[in-house]
């Protein structure tokens, strides 16, 4: 054998006894860094996971209406109520984002010791109060000559009748009790009072309302009601309706409060 084949032999023998050396490549280090470091930590999906609960509730309460105490009326005391608002012309204010709950009586300021003025409707006669802890107490005056007076409410209430009402003691089984009425004067409260002097105090019951839808003449409603609301007629003179205390010959006519009264009966019997 001669050198050259001797070398090569050795050489095939000594590579064939060893595993090929292979160097790893070196790692992407951006791909390294994906692994590392996510893109959201596990608080990071808690928090995202907490924030579209608190959204999906928020979203369910707002499909939620909150009952008012009117709401809870029946459609005939809804439409009774609305229509003595009606008649004394806070039903539908000239304001927009002011409730008929906060009209003030038409005409001039004079007092506001509680300083609860809120201002002046510019398209009708009018003014309006703010806050409802209690009866806004301001008085205004028609034209110089003419006595004040602290109307205010959706129904109109005068001061010593809110305060009448809020000291009543003629509930409970001994009606010695108070009768809870007028604890504030937020539209709750109104409505609340108002309920109470139209059944209570002036004895309109359910069933003289649904005689009266029946047979189409509310006169006898009305003029139950007449001795509490200047507008609302107790006479007819020629057609036009007169108060009970015969002064009030602004009242409104039975013919209109009829047709008014019908329109939100309507109203709201088709969405009970």
């Amino acid at each position: 054998m001669n050198k050259q084949a001797y070398s090569l032999i050795t050489f095939l023998a000594i590579t064939s006894c060893h595993s090929p050396i292979y160097t790893i490549p070196p790692e992407d280090s951006s791909l390294y860094r994906q692994r590392q470091e996510p893109e959201y930590s596990l608080d990071d999906v808690l928090d995202e996971a907490q924030e579209d609960s608190k959204k999906a509730v928020t979203e369910e309460l707002t499909k939620i209406k909150v009952k008012s105490y009117f709401d809870t009326l029946s459609p005939e005391y809804k439409a009774l109520l609305d229509t003595i608002s009606w008649a004394e012309y806070t039903l539908e204010p000239c304001l927009e984002g002011v409730s008929p709950h906060q009209v003030l009586v038409a005409g001039i300021v004079v007092e506001d010791k509680h300083h609860r003025y809120g201002g002046k409707f510019e398209e009708c006669p009018g003014n309006h109060f703010v806050g409802f802890s209690d009866h806004p107490r301001i008085k205004v005056k028609w034209h110089n000559r003419a006595r004040a007076s602290t109307a205010a409410g959706k129904l109109q209430w005068m001061e010593q009748t809110y305060d009448g009402l809020r000291n009543l003691k003629e509930c409970g089984p001994t009606k010695t009790e108070n009768c809870g009425l007028f604890t504030d004067f937020t539209p709750d409260a109104q409505d609340e009072a108002g309920l109470y002097v139209v059944q209570k105090q002036n004895g309109v019951t359910p069933e003289m309302l649904e005689q009266a839808i029946q047979s189409g003449d509310f006169k006898a409603v009305w003029k139950k009601l007449a001795r509490t609301w200047a507008s609302l007629p107790y006479y007819n003179w020629k057609g036009r309706g007169v108060g009970y205390y015969r002064r009030q010959r602004n009242a409104r006519s039975f013919e209109s409060l009829k047709e008014k009264y019908m329109e939100k009966y309507e109203l709201y019997r088709s969405r009970s």
